[in-house]
Order: C-alpha cells, then structure tokens, then sequence
C-alpha cells in the first residue's frame, strides 16, 4: 500500500456528504470560471425631455430595477419610439402646418392689396386738399390667436377691410374731384357770360360815341397810348368809358404814367398770355383812373360854348355919301390910275382861272 499522509481537517467546510470511513478526502468539482461576457456598449445619451417626463421616466427606470435582474448580456432591443419624441414629432408637424397657413393667408392678402393698388393706379387722383386717409387698423398678430385657423381668418378678414376702405377712400376722391369740376365749369360759364355782357355794352357806348366824334379810333384806339389790363376793364365797365378813352389818347403821358404803376420784383408766371410782364398795382391804378373819369365828368358837365356869329359882309368902298356903284374896267382906266386897273383885272383873271390852274371856265 502506498504511503499515504493524513491531515487533520480542521477548516470549516460546507455542508456536505459525509466523509468516508477511509481518511481519503472527498474530491470537490471544481468551480466552473465564468463564461466570457462581451462589453456591453454604451447607450446614447437620451433627448431632453421636459420636466414632466422626467418624473416618468426614473419611475420606469425604478420599476424596471425593482423587477426581474437585468440580464448580463443585453439582448438587441427593436428602435421604437417614445411618447416623449412623439409628441415632439407631432408639435413639429403642427408647426410646420401652421407656418404654411400663415404664409398662404399672407400672400393671399397681398395679392388682394396688389390688385387693389392696380386698378386705383390709374385713377389715383391727389388733389391738394384732399383729405387725409381714414386710419387703417393694424396688422393682426399671431401671438394674440389661440389657433392658426383663427389667425388665418382674421388675417383675411382685415386685407379684406383695409381693401374696402381703400376703395371707399379713392371713390370719395373721385366723387370730389368730379364736384369741383362741375362748380369751376359753372364759374368759368357765369364769368365769361358777365364778360361778354360788359363787351356788348361797351361797344355800343362806343358806338354812340364815336358818330359824335369822327376822329375816336384814329386817337382813343391809338399803338403809341399805353392801356393796361386794369384800365381797359375800367373803361368797358363804366357808361364815361369812351370819353375817357378818348381823354387818355389825347393825353397819352397820363396813360403811360398810370400804366407803369406795377408791383416791383413780381411778373406773370409762364404759360400765362402775359408771361414775363410785370403784375399791375391794380388797386393803385384804379385810384389814379378815378381821378380822370373825375376830369371827364367834369368836362361833359360844362356848359357847351355857343358858335361864333358869322362875319359881317364886307361894305363896298364909298364916296362921301354916294352909293358905292361897280365900274367898268373902262371908267376905272379912264379915271383911275393903272394900279387900281391892274388890281381889279388881276381879281378877275383869277376868278375866271379852273381850280387846276389850267384854262378857263366856258
């Protein structure tokens, strides 16, 4: 028999079979080593998520740790997803909806807006005291709208209103222009039938006047008298017009020294028929003409001068107290001297002479 070695067990053992009658030990299996378990990689690190996942979230993470023991090697999980990132997915979705609603109710405003300003382009009319525009209200905002159908509406709405008003605004314009254009029309007939009155009555005093002067035009109506705008309507308009006109053109330097009266620095505006002329002092010469139809007056109320009488004949020559007799050129030579025959026959010669100086009258 082999040498065999007995040793005392005295370490504690587990339970286990009882030992054999022999000292031989038992023979324990031994202890499997574990088996190789690969690394398990990292998770990526979760979306932020709002605060009231959060609470969610570790409640699962607690419930799934107080379950069942996670498992060494985790098993390959499908790729699902969360409430979390659906809900962000379905936000994200909303927001893009209503961007595109906003921006439809946006150019669908303009485009209303353009079309507005096409048709009134040509119609515009701004006169210079038109009226201002009424107040438009201002642009809705989104922020103020619970919903982007809300937001949508109102935005339509208001291009809607401000387009209304526009058109309502420009048709006043329109409406107002029209009204004083009628009521210039009617001033300009009114104005012109008045002038046309003045210039019949005028030339017909004129008339008159100028069979009682044969000479009117050839003075009165003269290029060298100066007649300004002022004057001339002075003249047709009162009933002594002719017989200051006639005064004025035969006193030219009155006229002229009345028309010369004009506001210094100030001359008609171009496209008028006076343009470049200087602006009369209207009130200044309207005073200085006052004081001539004041000389006319004058002179018209002046007693009118009897003619002259006619020279007396002329008596023939006498003698003494003879009776002055008509003697032949005979007694005249035969008692007189040659003078008085050559006086009395050079009278007669020259009666009995044509007015042409040429031959005689049968």
């Amino acid at each position: 028999m082999p040498d065999v070695t007995i040793t005392a067990d005295i370490l504690d053992r587990a339970p286990g079979p009882a030992l054999s009658t022999t000292s031989d030990m038992p023979i324990l299996p031994a202890e499997e080593a574990p088996p190789n378990v690969p690394e398990i990689p990292a998770e990526p690190p979760a979306p932020d998520t709002p605060e009231g996942d959060e609470g969610e979230t570790g409640a699962e993470g607690e419930a799934e740790a107080a379950g069942e023991e996670q498992p060494l090697v985790a098993p390959p999980k499908p790729k699902r997803i969360g409430p979390v990132q659906q809900r962000l997915n379905e936000l994200t979705t909303e927001r893009k909806v209503e961007a595109a609603r906003r921006e439809a109710a946006e150019a669908y405003a303009l485009k209303l807006e353009k079309l507005l300003d096409d048709a009134l382009s040509n119609k515009e009319q701004k006169p210079s005291d038109a009226p201002p525009p009424p107040a438009e209200e201002p642009r809705p905002l989104r922020e103020v709208f619970d919903t982007p159908e809300a937001y949508d509406e109102a935005l339509i709405e208001w291009a809607a209103t401000r387009a209304q008003q526009r058109a309502e605004a420009q048709r006043e314009i329109q409406a107002k222009a029209a009204r004083e254009t009628a009521e210039r029309d009617a001033a300009e007939r009114s104005t012109q039938q008045g002038y046309t009155a003045i210039v019949d009555a005028h030339m017909a005093r004129r008339a008159a006047f100028a069979a009682k002067t044969p000479d009117y035009a050839e003075v009165a109506e003269s290029d060298a008298v100066r007649i300004s705008m002022p004057m001339g309507l002075a003249i047709m308009q009162n009933e002594d017009g002719p017989a200051v006109a006639y005064y004025l053109g035969q006193h030219p330097e009155v006229a002229e020294k009345i028309a010369a009266m004009v506001v210094p620095g100030q001359v008609f505006p171009a496209g008028n028929p006076m343009a470049g002329q200087a602006v009369p002092d209207t009130q200044r010469q309207l005073v200085e003409m006052g004081k001539v139809f004041a000389i006319v007056a004058g002179q018209a109320a002046l007693p009118t001068p009897a003619p002259p009488p006619p020279p007396a004949p002329i008596n023939p020559i006498r003698r003494g107290n003879a009776t002055a007799t008509t003697k032949t050129l005979e007694e005249i030579g035969n008692e007189g001297s040659m003078e008085d025959y050559a006086s009395v026959r050079m009278k007669q010669l020259q009666a009995e002479r044509r007015p042409s100086g040429f031959g005689r009258v049968n």
